[in-house]
């Protein structure tokens, strides 16, 4: 609402729309919504050929989504701890100097250092493994310092803890706001 009634989210990592289904209820009464997903080309192709519609589009790159508007807000949910360089991502992220940029479900440890891992599906779920960073909380932080401000941190999965080799983590989220 503070953008005019106007609002373009970008959704990196957004599956198949399950943010946008839970928060539309909320923004029904802006004039305009956007809402631009990236996600693995076979998952953007589904949810083209699905979901899309007047406010819900799928794309296969930042780039594709950036050019059909530029984002107001940007969501990272669940998604960074599974790139191959994650703060390059949020490097690219916060050069499109989007208002917002909403972090959440991170894994972080409080005191340990930054460390790539290998995250294992419980077997009653289905059997794989997958790398999964671990991030150091306050390098996550740092990695915003320049251009943004924390307008919230809280944790997320409150009651879940990761269980690493010398560590326990947990999952943290923060909503940052351009300087």
């Amino acid at each position: 609402s503070r953008n005019r009634n106007r609002l373009c989210v970008l959704d990196f990592g957004g599956a198949l729309g399950t943010s946008y289904i839970q928060n539309r209820q909320f923004l029904a009464h802006l004039d305009s919504l956007r809402w631009h997903i990236v996600e693995q080309p076979p998952v953007a192709a589904a949810g083209r050929r699905l979901f899309e519609d007047e406010h819900l589009r799928f794309f296969d790159s930042i780039e594709d989504a950036t050019a059909a508007a530029a984002p107001d807000i940007v969501m990272l949910c669940g998604v960074v701890q599974y790139l191959p360089e994650p703060f390059e991502l949020i490097a690219g992220i916060q050069a499109l100097a989007p208002s917002l940029i909403v972090l959440d479900r991170v894994v972080v440890l409080e005191e340990a250092p930054t460390r790539l891992t290998v995250q294992t599906v419980p077997p009653r779920i289905y059997d794989a493994s997958y790398p999964c960073w671990v991030f150091n909380r306050g390098a996550v932080v740092e990695a915003f310092a320049d251009g943004y401000r924390i307008l919230l941190h809280c944790p997320a999965h409150a009651d879940e803890i990761v269980y690493l080799l010398d560590a326990k983590a947990t999952y943290g989220g923060w909503l940052f706001e351009r300087r």
